[in-house]
């Protein structure tokens, strides 16, 4: 039986380097599945939970609108909240706009407004 060892693991090899799986080691391809096209904001102010946010974020002229309402802190990393193409992340700072099937090749205008229930922008 211990021939059988060499060639399993020989045709292992030669079975993942047909189906372009690098050598362990070796950057992994991104396939993209489960990924969408988006555009992630940064935003330069702390994000609090319990607030609801108005959000307007906007690729060239196409936008989407949203009273995003945080909801108060929960186990875990993330404490935000959607509203469809619009998600709030006060554990990161920052805004998520979905673009869902939008073709978002080449390049694009982008822009976001945060208002919060005070009206502070």
């Amino acid at each position: 039986m211990r021939s059988f060892v060499p060639i399993a693991a020989a045709l292992l090899l030669v079975a993942c380097d047909a189906l372009g799986v690098p050598p362990l080691g070796q950057p992994r391809p991104c396939t993209g599945i489960g990924c969408e096209s988006g555009v992630r904001f940064n935003l330069d102010v702390d994000l609090v939970a319990e607030v609801a946010y108005e959000v307007t974020a906007c690729v060239d002229d196409i936008c989407d609108e949203g009273i995003l309402e945080v909801p108060p802190p929960a186990d875990g990393p993330f404490t935000g909240t959607s509203d469809g193409a619009l998600t709030i992340a006060t554990d990161t700072d920052s805004i998520f706009y979905s673009l869902g099937s939008l073709d978002a090749s080449g390049r694009h205008r982008v822009s976001v407004t945060v208002r919060s229930e005070s009206g502070d922008t």
